[in-house]
């Protein structure tokens, strides 16, 4: 059951960053692909700040075991990550 959480947290990774990267070498040189990405990075920056909140939260109330909190930080960066190429992708169509 991890390893597969693992593995969809390593493919959606990987779907985001192929999403930025992708973006930044086609159209992150100009004026309006830097306001592109520097959109998409305050959103993936708040995302990151609640994650950081919940995880604080999580250590020092509850009891969790190592396996899943290493699985739950993996997960939680590998869906920032994703939120950071699919808002580039939804801003650079919006914009």
């Amino acid at each position: 059951m991890i390893n597969v959480l693992y593995i969809i947290s390593f493919a959606l990774a990987i779907i985001g960053m192929s999403i930025y990267i992708i973006f930044t070498i086609s159209e992150g040189k100009d004026e309006r692909g830097q306001m592109i990405i520097a959109r998409s990075s305050h959103i993936s920056m708040m995302f990151l700040n609640l994650v950081y909140v919940f995880f604080i939260i999580v250590v020092s109330f509850l009891d969790v075991k190592v396996e899943w909190l290493s699985l739950s930080i993996i997960a939680s960066l590998s869906l920032i990550m994703f939120i950071q190429g699919i808002s580039t992708a939804f801003i650079k169509r919006n914009v």
